[in-house]
């Protein structure tokens, strides 16, 4: 009870920085750690599932200019989503590459989940739409809020019964 009370409290925490105007501290960021201590977060209800879950970060990437906080808040959002998404004994995989042309980092969280129907996927990331029970339609609103105040985007490609995948520029 405690821990989720914790990991409750640092999530409004966040979700306060997010919503306030202005620049967050932006640093050169490495991804790798980052993805680490993210699946790291979820390893407890990854391993619970049977969701086959990892890193595929490619060699040598640079560092990001970005906020951590947002950066990670926006991470952990993508990928609760897609534990959410997938069935028991699913797959997600947490990939990263340098686009040097473009001067970006291309992160992408692929999952082997039902996917989003095309009516739905339109609207995917307007505040408080969602397709869960019990979601509250924010997350995915906020996440792309935070990446394009740091300079980067947010893109989900899906289909139904195949899963889904959502690349972060930054």
């Amino acid at each position: 009870i405690v821990e989720q009370a914790d990991r409750l409290g640092a999530w409004l925490r966040e979700l306060l920085a997010y919503t306030r105007p202005g620049d967050g501290e932006s640093q050169a960021l490495a991804l790798g750690p980052l993805v680490g201590s993210c699946l790291q977060e979820f390893a407890r209800e990854i391993e619970r599932r049977r969701v086959k879950a990892r890193a595929d970060l490619a060699d040598g990437l640079p560092p990001v200019q970005a906020d951590a906080l947002c950066v990670g808040q926006v991470l952990r959002s993508v990928v609760a989503n897609a534990l959410e998404a997938v069935p028991d004994g699913g797959r997600i995989t947490v990939s990263a590459q340098a686009d040097a042309a473009r001067g970006q980092l291309l992160l992408q969280v692929r999952d082997n989940g039902s996917g989003i129907a095309r009516a739905e996927r339109q609207r995917v990331g307007q505040p408080f739409f969602t397709t869960k029970a019990h979601g509250m339609g924010v997350g995915l609103a906020l996440a792309r809020r935070v990446l394009e105040r740091q300079g980067g985007r947010l893109h989900i490609a899906s289909e139904p019964g195949r899963g889904t995948v959502v690349s972060i520029s930054l």
